[in-house]
């Protein structure tokens, strides 16, 4: 699909949105800025942008193959998804667990699947003909993300924190998810 960007609609902490030539569309840029405490820390992580998009993808992808509907429709560049226009609900869902049990068979997974999925953060949103999908990003910097062996973190709490190579964990989260989900 060809769709070029057109007015920029919104920005937020770690993507931009701009309009396309389709009103249902829009495309979505991952920016590398990084921030933590409500803004109050802020900072730039060298290919964090690329990395949300590619693992975001990886997911959207595995999700769509499993029935999820989602807003995502496909990866354009490094930096770039088109995604469904949605109207995002206003409630934030955390759920905090483990990859483990029947989770773990129902999404195809081995439990812990190298990585403990700690916790994340999910959105929805409304599209244009009023069904709730699946919005935003799933990403290291919407899950928290440790390794099974060693229990470094591998997710944006490494900004948050202050301990160093970010950009590294970002792409060894990626490459762990090519592995499995592929």
């Amino acid at each position: 699909m060809s769709l070029t960007k057109k007015d920029f609609i919104y920005e937020g902490k770690a993507k931009q949105v701009y309009a396309t030539e389709e009103a249902d569309k829009v495309i979505v840029y991952y920016k590398d800025d990084a921030t933590a405490f409500n803004a109050q820390k802020r900072g730039t992580v060298e290919d964090k942008g690329e990395m949300n998009n590619k693992i975001s993808t990886l997911i959207f992808d595995y999700l769509i193959e499993k029935g999820i509907p989602t807003h995502f429709i496909e990866q354009l560049n490094d930096r770039e998804q088109l995604v469904k226009k949605v109207s995002i609900i206003p409630i934030e869902m955390v759920v905090r667990n483990y990859v483990a049990g029947s989770m773990a068979q129902r999404l195809g997974l081995e439990e812990g699947a190298g990585l403990i999925l700690a916790d994340f953060k999910i959105e929805f949103g409304k599209d244009v003909d009023g069904n709730i999908i699946l919005a935003d990003e799933i990403s290291p910097d919407t899950c928290r993300l440790w390794d099974v062996e060693t229990g470094k973190k591998l997710d944006k709490d490494r900004f948050r924190r202050d301990l160093g190579d970010v950009s590294e964990a970002y792409h060894e989260v990626y490459n762990r998810l090519v592995e499995v989900l592929k």
